[in-house]
């Protein structure tokens, strides 16, 4: 072992022997030390590739700085290409962290070198081939339109955001969903591997600060949302329901614009049961055994995270993702679902005004109300008094007669009111939300809705150039 150019004593700590000025001398061959090289651990692109529809590689680094990475594509030569042909050579087309294929590559498969890099540090550079060729995809899709108002991130002090059901697997994939739920849609696509990548696609053009999703699959957070995101500066989060529940709420958040300060997620039957300010509510609930059972099995999470601007001083935000429960007869659990959510909002939110924080909110979710009904008249109104019609929503053993329900926030909903923002063939209404703290914040810019025709075109959501059965609402806000 030299150092310097010294041959070192066999006494020498390694501590101090292995360093990044030493040579380990084999032979005639030495050898430069080198701690922590910029390294790629694996690489691997997506099993499915449409054309027009973005690749995110799915890559594990160490000692690695993304930003300074080498990212190289090529399409690769026609499989019936023969070895003489000219045109039988790997073609660069491009140098971007992701790749939208185009028409050219249909019927090519593409690779991707990824050259990892720290600074001036330079690591071993590793290959990758897609397992299958690039196929066409399915034309326009809707979203595509709305892509046109979301082309460019929102302004420095302002905040685009984005909550979107997006039909978790478990629930698109299934004997049950292709032959009653969603007959009319074919079954590849209702498969993950044909969905995702109009998920990716859609969401990630819109270019959101703030995107909330519901019904995210574990797996899939973690294995195409979360890399795809981070690759564009956004940080991912998730709460899985309670019980077996495999999906939950993800909520991301632009790196450049947000400091996460904290989370307080909760399981909602939790904490009503167990913490003392929601004790009243607990009583009347297990004053009735059957609304008690009920409440007991439901899986239902909050999700609320808590950030610091960084390009407004002293502002913090709250944001909230939930997806309540969806029956058609349980309005009466649903306002107390959301008077649990509410009043866990307002504690945490105490804590940080409690240090002079001018704290703000926003609510995310699918709420599964229409907007005449108890989700939106409870926000938007403060009140729901005990004579409210739906506290007999599920009939009169579950009736709870004489609860109101409070809260002292000003809200609006941040993207107005809707036909729709669920449509299937049995349904259709507005059950998605972006509700909005008005006495701090101000909408500036809400994203259209899709043409009714352009949802319709095959029959219903979702469809093969439609990944949901929801509709994405988008907004755009800032503090006053």
């Amino acid at each position: 072992m030299l150092k310097k150019g010294k041959t070192l004593l066999d006494t020498t700590p390694n501590i101090d022997a292995w360093t990044e000025d030493s040579e380990l001398v084999i032979g005639d061959t030495k050898l430069q030390m080198e701690i922590n090289s910029p390294t790629v651990i694996s690489l691997s692109l997506p099993a499915s590739i449409m054309s027009g529809f973005p690749i995110f590689p799915k890559s594990e680094l160490e000692f690695v700085n993304i930003d300074h990475c080498k990212f190289v594509w090529y399409r690769e030569p026609l499989p019936s290409a023969s070895a003489k042909d000219a045109d039988n050579v790997p073609v660069e087309i491009s140098r971007e962290r992701y790749y939208s294929p185009t028409p050219a590559e249909i019927g090519h498969r593409l690779s991707l070198t990824l050259t990892p890099l720290n600074g001036e540090r330079v690591g071993k550079e590793v290959s990758v081939t897609s397992k299958f060729e690039v196929e066409a995809g399915p034309g326009l899709c809707p979203f595509e339109k709305r892509h046109l108002y979301t082309q460019k991130e929102a302004e420095k002090e302002s905040l685009r955001v984005v909550s979107y059901n997006i039909l978790a697997d478990v629930y698109a994939d299934s004997d049950f969903s292709r032959t009653e739920l969603f007959p009319y849609c074919p079954p590849y696509a209702l498969n993950y591997d044909y969905r995702k990548q109009l998920l990716l696609k859609e969401i990630t053009g819109y270019n959101g600060d703030i995107v909330c999703l519901q019904e995210c699959d574990r797996r899939y957070f973690e294995s195409d949302f979360k890399p795809a995101l981070d690759l564009l500066g956004l940080s991912g989060l998730l709460k899985i329901k309670g019980g077996q529940v495999p999906e939950g709420s993800a909520l991301f958040y632009r790196r450049s614009k947000l400091r996460l300060l904290g989370q307080h997620d909760i399981l909602l039957t939790e904490v009503v049961a167990n913490e003392e300010k929601y004790s009243d509510l607990w009583q009347k609930i297990c004053s009735l055994g059957p609304l008690k059972e009920k409440m007991e099995a439901r899986s239902t999470a909050l999700q609320l995270a808590v950030f610091e601007s960084l390009d407004v001083k002293d502002k913090i935000l709250m944001v909230a993702n939930t997806h309540l429960f969806f029956h058609p007869k349980a309005s009466h659990i649903r306002m107390l679902q959301m008077a649990i959510c509410l009043r866990h909002i307002e504690s945490v939110m105490s804590q940080y005004i409690s240090e002079g924080k001018t704290v703000s909110f926003i609510f995310c979710g699918d709420f599964n109300s229409v907007a005449e009904e108890e989700i939106n008249t409870f926000m938007t109104t403060k009140f729901i008094p005990s004579d409210y019609y739906l506290w007999n929503s599920s009939g009169e053993e579950e009736k709870l007669n004489d609860l109101e329900l409070h809260h002292n926030f000003n809200i609006i909903s941040g993207c107005g009111y809707s036909k729709y923002t669920n449509y299937t063939v049995g349904f259709h209404g507005m059950l998605d939300y972006i509700f909005v703290d008005s006495d701090n914040l101000t909408v500036t810019e809400v994203i259209p809705m899709p043409d009714h025709e352009d949802v319709i075109t095959h029959i219903a959501l979702p469809s093969i150039v439609a990944p949901s059965d929801h509709i994405a609402q988008i907004c755009q806000i800032k503090w006053k």
